[in-house]
């Protein structure tokens, strides 16, 4: 039987990898189909969305005025992929009911096996991010609605928003004495699940955010401050961080996690000495650090860390700047935080040795001319 509901022409829009500067998808009409046109940003290691690399979403649709104990939804979990021509389309086509609104759900990526994220509704999503922090997801939710009066020539605008965090690790070298090579990151002491659920009371998505406006509110995760034992790891080629500031940027990756309230690690919690894991939250670096001379002073392998409190908003992008000089702290120890620097072999010298010119004495009054009778 043909479905009564033309859902197309469609138009929409994507919000990007970050708040601010975000792109604007643009949608092609079509009399019988949603099609989309998207123009994106650069995307990182992990699954950051925007324009460009958005392969698919999924929509649910229901009646405005349906009562949904007992309705079944107009669109249910139906996919809409990228077509040869760079639009959208799904396997069914739907159409708009004759009079009356309805309410579209649409959310990316679709929940499967082995990606962290699980679908309870087409408002509710359990999200744990995988531990490799290249193949993380970043789950991104759009809501509006539409008529056929309003809508069926026109179109409908949907706008996605990040429900997540993303999260970048730079680092900078200020010792002329200490080189560093660097091989990954780790962002550690977080909470690792939690369940986002959007508020359906806000009519839609579409307003684009810029910085703190429009954005997905934290209020809407749940159990995303109660368990902070996850750890994230990316690693990569070796990146030379040479001393004085002469290297220093952003290392390999992007991290995408659950937006939270995470305390600073400030000593090492347990009772075997020397082995006890730090207490909060901290960014550590895994690197190898040699003297001027060429003489080791870390060990390849060697995590240094960096305590840290963490207070991630949605849809917000947080670039941490590491300095390496000090080598950063231990990750297991006995009590309070142990540098790593104070284990190092680092012999000492003294630069830029000088020593004061006799000073002349300009006060006309002193007594420069001693006379002994």
């Amino acid at each position: 039987m043909k479905k009564g509901y033309l859902l197309i022409p469609v138009m929409g829009m994507l919000m990007a990898a970050s708040c601010a500067g975000d792109q604007i998808v643009e949608l092609q009409p079509d009399s019988s189909s949603i099609q989309f046109r998207m123009a994106v940003e650069h995307r990182t290691k992990a699954v950051s969305y925007d324009n460009n690399n958005l392969a698919s979403f999924n929509v649910t649709a229901w009646r405005e005025d349906a009562d949904r104990t007992s309705a079944q939804p107009r669109i249910s979990q139906a996919d809409f992929d990228r077509c040869s021509d760079d639009s959208y389309c799904s396997a069914s086509k739907y159409y708009w009911p004759q009079n009356g609104s309805l309410i579209f759900y649409a959310y990316a990526p679709k929940a499967a096996s082995g990606n962290g994220l699980v679908r309870n509704s087409e408002l509710s999503y359990t999200v744990t991010p995988l531990l490799d922090a290249g193949n993380q997801i970043d789950l991104v939710f759009a809501k509006n609605s539409g008529s056929k009066d309003q809508n069926g020539q026109t179109g409908v605008t949907l706008n996605f928003r990040h429900t997540m965090t993303q999260i970048q690790v730079k680092v900078k070298n200020s010792s002329a004495d200490i080189l560093f090579k660097v091989t990954g990151w780790k962002i550690a002491g977080v909470d690792g699940n939690a369940t986002f659920v959007f508020d359906d009371a806000l009519s839609s998505t579409n307003a684009v955010a810029h910085n703190s406006e429009n954005t997905v509110e934290r209020s809407m995760w749940s159990g995303n401050d109660d368990s902070f034992d996850s750890s994230y790891i990316h690693t990569f080629g070796q990146v030379d961080v040479t001393g004085a500031n002469s290297t220093w940027g952003v290392l390999d990756g992007s991290a995408i996690l659950i937006p939270q309230v995470a305390q600073e690690a400030t000593a090492y919690s347990g009772s075997t000495p020397g082995e006890n894991p730090l207490n909060g939250a901290y960014i550590a670096i895994c690197y190898q650090a040699s003297d001027a001379d060429g003489n080791l002073v870390a060990a390849v392998g060697t995590w240094g860390c960096w305590p840290v409190r963490f207070d991630w908003k949605p849809g917000f992008r947080y670039n941490y700047t590491i300095d390496l000089a000090e080598l950063g702290y231990k990750e297991k120890g006995t009590d309070v935080l142990e540098p790593i620097l104070e284990d190092m072999d680092i012999a000492m010298k003294f630069v830029d040795v000088t020593i004061d010119a006799w000073q002349p004495v300009d006060d006309e009054s002193a007594n420069t001319d001693i006379s002994i009778n």
